[in-house]
């Protein structure tokens, strides 16, 4: 431990497990370190009972042993332990020593960071937390204020919780940002709910944002992200071991979700954070690293980080070695570079390419003749305006590298979704080469994550917005009608007669009645209106830019003729109908909860009146007699 202490740790040695256990009782450190041979129990046993302590549960835990064999190492990992180091080699273990603590000592002086946070209370805990890393903190608790100071100042880091009052929205912030002109538009976004989601997560990295964290926030976990985005945390140690492994990582087997693992733990992601980022409990994120760990023949993170330093991944990484070769190309192993899944791109420092790899011309269309010798724009597309273009040189020339996803277009006119990561050489690289970029096709990752808020934020039966996504678009048109001095319906539908059918023929009959009412019902209305499936046989319709009341009764109508016609399935007909409640914005309420609340009630009462009846929440006796 006294590699530990020199390191500046402060230590408390505990002779046995009893003593142990005692002392995490009273108090939890930031790291144990266990050694394999203890007076009273195995390591499997002590990690197992350590582990059972509430307070040690996400506390890493390492095991000290020598020799580290396979059987030692994937025991160790199974029972508890998140890292094992040979006690005969103690470099890896001081390189773990030296990033674990880099985070608990990083000084932030001299950055600027934004937080919009609409709670006072909350926004000034941020604020104090934050402010104790060194950088300065403002505060704002509106959308417009944020956005206008964001818009004019340059802020290092943005903070911004993702619900707000007034109908205002994180997520619209974030995109209002990205969109602009303003000097923060390319800043790192922090965003941060009360909702653990994965709906609202990907909306909110899909609207901009760098990284997600849900409330209530951990100190801890809140400093390493900012570290992390504003890379001030010190790359992942590299060469600390004597071993030599494969340059392609592929052979080990890992399938794609430890692959991505890989990635973030390369990124230097603590345990917390990778599951945090993929949406995944700790313990199965630690239940993936011990894979991870026997499938590579490795005990601990370094000696991971060390393979993976050999390779060309997603998150862009390039081969080390760069020493001169006899090679007329630059002093990359030529078999690497052709061997690589990712297109590869040199250039000098105005951007000149001097070459390429297979699988560029692979991914571009571009063989190495048609494009050494000009310049990466022969990739741009329209889909980026030139301010993020200008924002990618200027942080490439600031900062020595640049990684994000990007929209290309192919030789042969075809856009496509990218990943590009450009790292700025070393003085004295052959042909003055001054660049070099890893770019790989992401259109397959971007399907997916389009799939994942697909089946978040619809209906599975029907295919309709659920109630998640009628929230979002109801609270958006508040905010946008309050603006504009406008007004919108909220229209709650019920089906008649339909438990009935469901009760004696069957649910798959009554799926497929829902199936064939979601049709009908999308027939009624407009492209900027919203239809959902709210629950069972309930349904509910955003209707913006409604003048009276007359267009929403007319739109009720409507709906009640669809049902004129019965749903016919297997040669049986059957027949609906449905009772209609309609509230109006800003006359019924100014809040979802109201307008909706006030649209239910109304549909009972036109449900109350015999069905197929529409029912406004203001109508009085006198008007549903008349009706």
């Amino acid at each position: 431990m006294l590699l530990a202490q020199r390191e500046g740790w402060e230590v408390e040695i505990c002779s046995d497990l009893p003593e142990a256990e005692d002392l995490l009782h009273r108090r939890a450190p930031d790291l144990i370190a266990i050694a394999p041979k203890l007076p009273s129990s195995s390591f499997e046993t002590a990690l197992q009972r350590l582990r059972s302590i509430p307070s040690v549960q996400s506390i890493p835990i390492v095991l000290i042993a020598s020799p580290v064999d396979e059987e030692t190492a994937s025991s160790a990992l199974s029972v508890g332990a998140t890292e094992v180091f040979q006690d005969g080699n103690l470099a890896t273990f001081q390189a773990y020593l030296v990033t674990f603590a880099r985070l608990e000592t990083e000084d932030l002086d001299g950055y600027r960071i934004l937080i919009l946070e609409d709670d006072r209370a909350v926004g000034q805990y941020l604020k104090s937390m934050i402010e104790a890393l060194g950088p300065r903190v403002e505060l704002f608790n509106s959308e417009v204020a944020a956005f206008s100071a964001a818009s004019r100042f340059h802020y290092d880091l943005i903070v911004t919780d993702l619900v707000l009052k007034h109908g205002e929205s994180g997520n619209r912030f974030i995109r209002l940002l990205r969109k602009s002109n303003g000097k923060s538009a390319t800043s790192p976004i922090i965003a941060i709910s009360g909702f653990a989601d994965n709906a609202r997560r990907v909306e909110a990295i899909r609207s901009g944002a760098n990284t997600y964290i849900v409330k209530p926030v951990v100190e801890a976990e809140l400093r390493s992200y900012i570290l992390r985005l504003l890379q001030k945390d010190p790359p992942p140690a590299r060469s600390f071991g004597t071993e030599s492994f494969p340059k392609d990582i592929s052979i080990y087997g890992l399938s794609n979700k430890e692959q991505l693992i890989c990635s973030l733990v390369e990124a230097g992601y603590s345990d917390k954070g990778i599951a945090r980022h993929l949406g995944i409990s700790y313990w199965t994120v630690r239940t993936h690293l011990g894979r991870i760990f026997r499938k590579c023949k490795v005990a601990n993170r370094v000696k991971l980080v060390n393979i993976l330093h050999c390779n060309v991944g997603a998150t862009g990484l390039i081969p080390s070695s760069q020493q001169p070769a006899a090679d007329p190309r630059l002093d990359l192993d030529a078999h690497v570079i052709d061997g690589l899944r990712y297109g590869l791109i040199v250039t000098d420092r105005n951007h000149l390419i001097l070459q390429v790899n297979p699988a560029f011309a692979v991914l571009t269309g571009y063989s190495a003749s048609e494009a050494v010798g000009k310049t990466p724009s022969i990739l741009q597309s329209s889909h980026q305006r030139r301010e993020f273009y200008q924002a990618l040189h200027a942080e490439l020339d600031e900062a020595g590298c640049w990684s994000g996803e990007i929209w290309n277009r192919h030789k042969n006119g075809q856009i496509y979704l990218a990943w590009l990561d450009i790292r700025r050489l070393p003085p004295g690289t052959p042909r003055n080469a001054h660049y070099v970029g890893i770019i790989c096709d992401i259109a397959d990752r971007h399907r997916e994550i389009e799939s994942i808020l697909q089946s978040a934020l619809h209906d599975a039966l029907t295919g309709l917005p659920n109630r998640a996504l009628l929230k979002d678009r109801v609270l958006h048109e508040i905010a946008r009608a309050g603006r504009t001095q406008s007004a919108f319906a909220c229209i709650f539908i019920d089906l008649d007669r339909f438990k009935p059918i469901n009760d004696e023929h069957g649910h798959e009959v009554g799926d497929r009645v829902l199936q064939e009412v979601a049709d009908r019902l999308r027939s009624v209305f407009r492209t900027a209106d919203t239809i959902a499936r709210y629950g069972g046989d309930e349904f509910v319709a955003l209707v913006p830019d409604i003048v009276d009341q007359c267009i929403a009764l007319a739109i009720g109508q409507k709906i009640l003729r669809i049902f004129s016609a019965p749903i016919t399935f297997a040669d049986t007909q059957y027949s609906l109908n449905a009772s209609i409640g309609i509230s109006l914005y800003p006359r019924d309420g100014d809040s979802y909860r109201e307008l909706i609340d006030k649209a239910d009630r109304s549909m009972y009462r036109a449900k109350r009146a015999g069905g197929g009846q529409i029912r406004f929440h203001e109508m009085t006796i006198h008007e549903e007699m008349r009706q």
